[in-house]
């Protein structure tokens, strides 16, 4: 899914070409995750646009950074598909509940593979280089309900062919921009409605809460 035509630097806010280009190579990185790892042929649904919250229960993120740039490389999913993939990787039987230490461990290491090949991907197609950080497991949608102004975010539902049902999301903010708490400029398809909304103390609260 890699989009061609690049003419304009990372560095640039406007370039957008940039973005859709290296979230396609994010979907293509999780595809390749997902037949590896599970055995799982994902598609795409729709055309990506902004992250939507609705039936989205758990997720994983790990940082892309560089000079230039920090990304959030994040998969999210619903609660049926977070349990169904914990249970096809560790192998359990059909009437085991998975526990949240497991489905941590689980989900964690989708991004985790994947981010891994998206950034031998962007080394190879844009010359960047990037260094990666550590998985974290999230509960609860908050963190992709609400971005601060300068985060910005884009999305691309994944279906599998059992009915799993997923988000690779994109969140990047430039290094020139990093610090603070502002309003946020991405609303997400729940709020795309609203204009100028801030982020309010008790999503903050929910968001801290959320990290498992």
């Amino acid at each position: 899914m890699t989009i061609a035509g690049r003419t304009r630097g990372v560095e640039d806010p406007t370039d957008m070409m940039t973005k859709m280009e290296a979230l396609g190579e994010a979907i293509e990185a999780v595809q390749h995750t997902f037949k590896v790892q599970f055995g799982i042929e994902l598609t795409t649904e729709g055309m990506p646009g902004i992250p939507d919250p609705q039936d989205m229960v758990y997720g994983s993120t790990l940082a892309l950074t560089n000079n230039d740039i920090n990304y959030q490389y994040a998969c999210v999913f619903s609660e049926d598909t977070a349990r169904s993939l914990t249970k096809n990787l560790f192998a359990m039987e059909d009437d085991e509940i998975p526990s949240m230490e497991d489905m941590g461990d689980a989900l964690n290491e989708i991004p985790n593979v994947a981010a891994g090949k998206w950034k031998a991907m962007r080394e190879k197609s844009a010359g960047e280089h990037y260094q990666l950080g550590l998985p974290i497991f999230l509960k609860g949608n908050s963190w992709i309900t609400f971005f601060p102004r300068k985060v910005n975010a884009i999305a691309q539902k994944l279906r599998g062919p059992d009915g799993e049902n997923l988000q690779v999301l994109m969140i990047w903010r430039y290094s020139e921009d990093a610090g603070g708490t502002q309003q946020m400029t991405t609303n997400t398809a729940e709020n795309s409605t609203k204009q100028d909304a801030s982020v309010p103390a008790q999503v903050l609260q929910e968001a801290a809460k959320a990290v498992v």
